[in-house]
């Protein structure tokens, strides 16, 4: 699999003619031919995101197609009425990601079920608490997946060292680490603390950053463990903040653009999970006192986890989707 500069975020020109130049063209071409492969060997074909693999499904000749939207939703971000006529005219079923979306979709004559968002699936929660003692306040932090992730970093570790300074309660802070960013660049981008790389990572702790008092543990493969025991998440990831909201756990993210409107990416973010994201400036003051704002009321702590549970649901949706499909086999 080839690997954009945009990374898929497309939504500028500039990104777009960027894919262009390192191969995109070539890359749907491949794609194509290599789906097309494929036609009158499957009985049915299962599109998963937006759009796209609907299309490129419908034109490689792979039908019966059925749809597992994940990209878009009502509450922020709804299908268009060329998406909607599409979805009508390729696809056997679809499944939204949340019910406003379902019922939209079924209002323009879709056969759109609802059966949860399987993003709640995507994760395990094995139990491990990485040593952590039950008086604590556990902050997760979540730096995304993609490169901005180490020039975010620094941002979060700035946030940390605010919260150290004030607030009295023993804080514990766990990084979930995404497969894709490697421990050791990351560690480098975090000027002024001391790495200490682990070999021996049974519990999931891959390493530390320490700077005089403050340790911060380094978690990989266990992400919803870490997410799972936080008392509140600081999140720039994409489906990792929609996972912990859907837990229950207030997020608080910032647009680390740092330009007066709030980015593309980030806005949908919000329209998505609502009151259960709080999105602050990129500076490590305005995320600490958010973070210190919400441990210390109760009551919009429990809104936001209520809120964040509303919009993704509970875990078992795949095995609801699944039993929806064989139906159709």
């Amino acid at each position: 699999m080839k690997e954009m500069p945009s990374q898929g975020d497309l939504h500028s020109v500039s990104r777009i003619l960027q894919d262009i130049r390192t191969g995109l063209l070539n890359l749907l071409w491949d794609q194509y031919l290599f789906l097309r492969s494929l036609k009158g060997s499957l009985s049915l074909t299962v599109a998963v995101g937006d759009i796209y693999p609907v299309l490129m499904a419908a034109f490689s000749g792979l039908r019966p197609i059925i749809f597992m939207g994940t990209a878009k939703s009502n509450w922020y971000y709804p299908y268009s009425f060329p998406e909607k006529f599409l979805l009508k005219r390729f696809c056997l079923a679809t499944f939204a990601r949340d019910l406003p979306t379902t019922e939209d979709l079924k209002n323009f004559g879709i056969n759109s079920i609802w059966a949860g968002n399987p993003m709640m699936d995507c994760f395990n929660i094995t139990g491990e608490n990485f040593g952590v003692k039950g008086d604590n306040k556990i902050i997760g932090i979540l730096p995304g997946s993609r490169d901005v992730a180490y020039r975010d970093f620094p941002i979060i570790l700035s946030s940390l060292e605010k919260l150290s300074e004030n607030l009295s309660d023993p804080l514990v802070f766990l990084v979930a680490l995404s497969p894709s960013i490697r421990v050791e660049k990351l560690a480098d981008s975090s000027s002024g603390w001391n790495p200490e790389l682990s070999d021996n990572r049974t519990s999931g702790i891959a390493g530390y950053l320490r700077k005089s008092s403050l340790e911060i543990k380094l978690i990989q493969g266990k992400f919803g463990d870490v997410i799972n025991i936080s008392d509140i998440i600081i999140g720039q990831a994409g489906t990792g903040n929609e996972q912990a909201a859907g837990l229950g756990k207030p997020v608080v993210a910032f647009d680390s653009e740092g330009k007066e409107k709030m980015g593309w990416y980030r806005a949908r973010q919000k329209g998505l999970l609502g009151d259960a994201l709080s999105i602050v400036k990129p500076d490590g003051e305005s995320i600490a006192g958010e973070v210190i704002a919400i441990l210390r009321d109760k009551n919009r702590r429990e809104y936001m986890s209520k809120i964040g549970k509303e919009r993704m649901k509970e875990e078992g949706s795949i095995d609801r989707i699944t039993d929806e499909i064989i139906k159709f086999l």
